[in-house]
């Protein structure tokens, strides 16, 4: 499998990344079905991005032996992207629009909060851009106070426009 940047011109589909093209063109067998799926330049990167993002954050999960869910959750919920069950229970926020899950604040702080801390934790899936960039500045600050070694997928990263060393 290849990825390739493509323009449409109105008309017709042309690859601009033609070395690229040309290379795995070699490893085609003439005659032989394939499969093409196409989408906008900056959804694939999204993606991408996002598959690192949860690369970086497994290897940190790994190094402190600890699920990466959980890590996951407690990091997001350390940004703030959530509303307090007892608040929209008790009217003072409404219930997010956005999609949720709800998650125990104990599980994360059991010194800080009592058992049954229910918040939405917000998904991911709903960030915006700027929230997006906020989880994966964390993540990497979190990997490399840890010494957790990540400086490959930081110049991925970097390459696909993403987040910077």
């Amino acid at each position: 499998m290849t990825t390739v940047q493509a323009v449409y011109d109105g008309q017709n589909i042309r690859v601009l990344d033609t070395d690229k093209m040309a290379e795995y063109k070699r490893t085609l067998v003439e005659g032989r079905l394939l499969a093409m799926t196409l989408e906008y330049w900056e959804d694939a990167r999204t993606r991408r991005q996002q598959g690192l993002t949860h690369e970086m954050l497994g290897r940190y999960a790994r190094k402190i032996n600890m699920a990466m869910v959980k890590l996951k959750d407690r990091l997001k919920t350390d940004l703030g992207y959530y509303r307090p069950v007892h608040k929209v229970l008790d009217g003072t926020l409404d219930l997010p629009e956005w999609n949720h899950r709800t998650v125990d604040l104990h599980a994360f702080y059991p010194d800080q909060y009592p058992s049954m801390s229910l918040i939405f934790l917000r998904s991911e899936a709903t960030y915006t851009k700027r929230m997006e960039g906020e989880l994966i500045d964390r993540i990497i600050a979190e990997c490399k106070d840890n010494e957790v070694y990540i400086d490959d997928i930081l110049r991925t990263l970097a390459e696909l426009g993403g987040q910077s060393q």
